[in-house]
């Protein structure tokens, strides 16, 4: 066999294996999916409809509901969530991030402007004010928990139950 007989040979296996892992990424995409429905709403809402909390299974495994919270603040509602948040007493979960942002082939400049940041260097920072997604699942979660009354509407919240499998 020649050079360019095993190159052919190489070049068509890699297809072969390139449509196999693409095949198994779809499997595991679709055996995702239908997992997250079994664990966030078919099971849940059957539990809530006959109202149990937990089952334990044959193997000793317990399946519970927890309660669970997606949130997030949009573009939209940033200003009302950060003004909420201060007024509040919770400006601290408020982060503010400088981006400077330098052009290809300047980065002795932007070492430059690392070791110089109280110059200016022609460079104008962007600021941005914003609260990292887990710190305020976290922090609604909490207030939740504490009874405390948190705006749905501006922190884009939506709660929602989970099965859970507990191992024995």
């Amino acid at each position: 066999m020649n050079e360019l007989q095993r190159i052919v040979q190489l070049a068509n296996l890699l297809q072969q294996q390139k449509r196999e892992v693409d095949d198994r990424k779809r499997a595991l995409e679709e055996a995702t999916a239908a997992m997250r429905r079994t664990e966030m709403e078919d099971l849940p809402e059957l539990m809530h409809e006959v109202g149990l909390l937990s089952v334990k299974l044959e193997d000793g495994s317990v399946v519970e509901l927890t309660d669970e919270i997606d949130c997030g603040i949009s573009e939209a509602n940033r200003e009302e969530a950060h003004r909420w948040l201060v007024d509040h007493g919770f400006g601290g979960l408020i982060k503010t991030e400088v981006t400077v942002t330098f052009g290809r082939g300047e980065h002795d400049e932007a070492e430059e402007f690392g070791e110089q940041v109280a110059r200016d260097t022609g460079h104008t920072p962007e600021i941005i004010e914003r609260v990292h997604p887990s710190t305020l699942r976290s922090f609604v979660k909490e207030q939740l928990e504490k009874g405390a009354a948190v705006p749905f509407d501006i922190f884009g919240v939506r709660p929602y139950s989970k099965a859970k499998i507990k191992r024995k």
